[in-house]
């Protein structure tokens, strides 16, 4: 699986479930690992805007 090295936060996660939802598709996701840089900042999005 691909990983950015600063992302922070790293998830795997299969798709389980695609529901078409109109003009968009619902994917649900199955977690199977997490795995957290504590080394890096997190990233915090705020009406739109992400920063570290």
């Amino acid at each position: 699986m691909p990983r950015r090295r600063s992302s922070g936060l790293g998830l795997e996660c299969p798709i389980e479930h695609t529901c078409p939802a109109g003009d968009h598709d619902i994917i649900v996701l199955r977690v199977l690992a997490v795995r957290a840089d504590e080394d890096g900042s997190p990233v915090v999005c705020i009406a739109g805007r992400s920063s570290r």
